[in-house]
């Protein structure tokens, strides 16, 4: 007797992606869980240059992907790279088929500096997530071992409670946790994130894949663009207060104070050359995106002539049998008289 063969079941495909500012403990996380050698940065120095998949067999019947990505505030990318390669990485893979069930955002707790760029970037988060998404997003706070308790609580709600940070994101469904940087921490981080798993869409794939914007007129990207020039104009005020000191001081014949004012304003005009660039690459990606739908456009131009092609040959080869099988209908009744 024949015995059944029965294929065995794949496990599903359960995608997380982690975010946040560098130093921040991402990969640290994505190798306590996944037990993968991931590259480790330490400080400002950021090893992840890249969106990387680790996947890993979480049981027989589920397979986690956790999607490590570039850290923002990084010393050698900016944001507008960082921004770009994530998107790039959500579109791309909204395209193929694969949905998010999760992300985990991490703040080390020591970072006080939820002004300026810190808090630009957290922003800019929002706003590639959506507040659709936010039941699917777990805050948490890293790098508790290097403050102390009572201080550490105090600015964790801060935190918690102030609408620019997590608030708004909390009443509407995030979930705090800490990470205590322990394996077992990271264990209950992703158990929570796996129970509680529902696939969505980011803001930014709908407006990129779906709408077909550009990602500076993406909401994350507005954000962006914005902050930008905020800061730009912000420079530009204190280059002018420098001139003035310069001129009181080169009235006063203060050589020291002139070139304190020459340096300060040497330094500005570097940082507004920076946020130029930034600005210009977010007009740059769209130029990308413009060159890859047209690509996309004429392939599917190529195969729906392909498939008109085909239809035609068919047709033809109907038409060719209907005429010869009128004719042997014709044939027969010419026989029959």
């Amino acid at each position: 007797m024949a015995q059944s063969y029965e294929k065995p079941q794949q496990p599903e495909d359960v995608y997380f992606a982690v975010m946040g500012v560098t130093g921040s403990g991402k990969s640290t996380f994505v190798s306590q869980v996944s037990k993968l050698s991931v590259r480790i940065g330490h400080g400002l120095q950021s090893c992840t240059s890249r969106v990387e998949d680790f996947d890993f067999l979480y049981s027989p019947s589920l397979r986690i992907h956790m999607i490590d990505t570039p850290g923002f505030d990084d010393t050698n990318k900016s944001d507008a790279d960082i921004l770009t390669d994530i998107a790039d990485w959500l579109g791309r893979s909204y395209k193929q088929g694969v949905h998010l069930s999760g992300i985990l955002f991490l703040h080390p707790i020591n970072n006080r500096r939820m002004l300026g760029s810190a808090r630009r970037n957290f922003q800019m988060f929002q706003k590639l997530c959506g507040k659709e998404c936010f039941q699917s997003l777990v805050l948490s706070t890293t790098h508790w071992d290097t403050v102390a308790p009572e201080q550490a609580r105090e600015w964790e709600k801060e935190l918690q409670t102030t609408d620019i940070f997590f608030a708004k994101m909390l009443e509407n469904g995030s979930q705090y946790m800490r990470h205590d940087s322990g394996e077992e921490s990271a264990r209950t981080i992703l158990e929570h994130m796996i129970r509680t798993r529902k696939t969505f869409t980011a803001s930014i794939q709908k407006e990129m894949v779906d709408q077909g914007l550009g990602l500076q007129d993406t909401g994350a990207g507005q954000q962006l663009n914005d902050e930008l020039l905020r800061a730009e104009m912000n420079h530009r005020q204190e280059i002018e207060e420098l001139r003035q000191d310069f001129e009181e001081a080169r009235l006063k014949q203060d050589e020291r104070a002139m070139q304190k004012a020459q340096e300060e304003h040497e330094e500005l005009q570097k940082l507004i050359e920076a946020e130029r660039k930034e600005r210009a690459k977010l007009d740059a990606s769209l130029e990308k995106i413009k060159r890859e739908k047209e690509i996309e456009l004429q392939k599917h131009r190529t195969e729906i002539a392909k498939q008109m092609a085909e239809i035609a040959k068919i047709r033809q080869s109907h038409d060719k049998s209907m005429t010869r099988a009128r004719d042997c209908e014709t044939k027969e009744g010419l026989s029959t008289h």
